[in-house]
Parts: C-alpha cells; sequence; structure tokens
C-alpha cells in the first residue's frame, strides 16, 4: 500500500526559518527556538500534538510541518502506528517544541482539551474506508484503545510541576 499527498507547494518550517545544517550550531539553535516559538502560536498546534499521541507519530519535526505564511499544513506519518521498524525514543517532539517554545502550560492544557475532541466514531469510519488495508482493524483497534487514555498520555509528554509533599515521605 502507498500513501502520496497533494504538494502544497509551501516550504517546512526549517526552510521557512533559513535553518540549514551547514550555520553554525548556536545559529541553529536560535533557528530552531524561533522554530518553536513559531509552532507554539499555530492554533492547530495542540489538536495535532493530540492527534499525533493518538496515532503515535511522535517524529512531527520542523520538516513535517509547512506554513506559507498563513496556513499550516501537517505532513509525513511515516512512522505513525509504529509502522517505521526503526526504534525511535519515546518522545513526542511536537510537545518537546511546545516545551522549547516556553509555551508548555497552555499548549499542554489546550491538547489535553482537544484530546476530548478525538471520536471513536472517526476512527470507525476511518476503518471502514481503509478495510482494504493490511490490518485496519488492527490499527483502528489500537487507536480506539488510545483515545481512551490520550488526555493523561498528553499531559505526561510534559514536565510536571515539583510537588512539594513528594519530599516529606
Amino acid at each position: 500500500m502507498a500513501f502520496a499527498c497533494i504538494d502544497v507547494s509551501y516550504p517546512n518550517l526549517l526552510q521557512r526559518v533559513g535553518w540549514s545544517a551547514n550555520l553554525p550550531p548556536e545559529m541553529r539553535v536560535v533557528l530552531e527556538h524561533a522554530a518553536a516559538k513559531l509552532v507554539a502560536s499555530f492554533a492547530q498546534t495542540p489538536l495535532a500534538l493530540a492527534a499525533d499521541e493518538a496515532i503515535k507519530n511522535l517524529d512531527r519535526n520542523l520538516g513535517n510541518i509547512l506554513w506559507n505564511g498563513n496556513d499550516v499544513a501537517w505532513v509525513d506519518h511515516e512512522r505513525a502506528l509504529d509502522a517505521c521498524p526503526e526504534p525511535m525514543a519515546d518522545v513526542n517532539k511536537l510537545a518537546a517544541l511546545a516545551v522549547m517554545s516556553g509555551e508548555q502550560d497552555r499548549i499542554a492544557a489546550a491538547a489535553v482539551t482537544a484530546s476530548f475532541t478525538l471520536s471513536p466514531i472517526a476512527v470507525a469510519e476511518a476503518e471502514r474506508i481503509c478495510s482494504a488495508g493490511e490490518d485496519s482493524a488492527g490499527f483502528a483497534a489500537v487507536v480506539s484503545d488510545r483515545l481512551r487514555h490520550l488526555a493523561n498520555a498528553v499531559l505526561a509528554r510534559f514536565p510536571r510541576p515539583s510537588d512539594l509533599l513528594e519530599e516529606i515521605s
């Protein structure tokens, strides 16, 4: 099975901010932080983060977000549902960008809220549409199960405040 998308012809965020591997490391860090702040400003970011967590698409990096200065497109889901054979660190990169931006509290709260809007009905409809796929029922079951605990999974991607009573015991 192959997947494709329409070429939306706008640059990814790395291109948009002028990031290049040839830049000095300190300049790359500055540009990554600027791009993270830009991602934090997108209204769709919390929903994208929750959806990525639901389908276990942890590799949402700056090269997978397209932006033309107005519209944003979220692309590259090849690692979703553990489809990629290469092991990956269990880090939701979109959540890491939110932390880098300094907007983690706002985005975490909005992503938790967004997680409650993701419906198992949509998962069942996707399964029905994709029923010719290799294991659409298996994937649908995995995603439906993840939806039940999605708010907690999203919250776990962000640093927790220290518990003042933690050291007493």
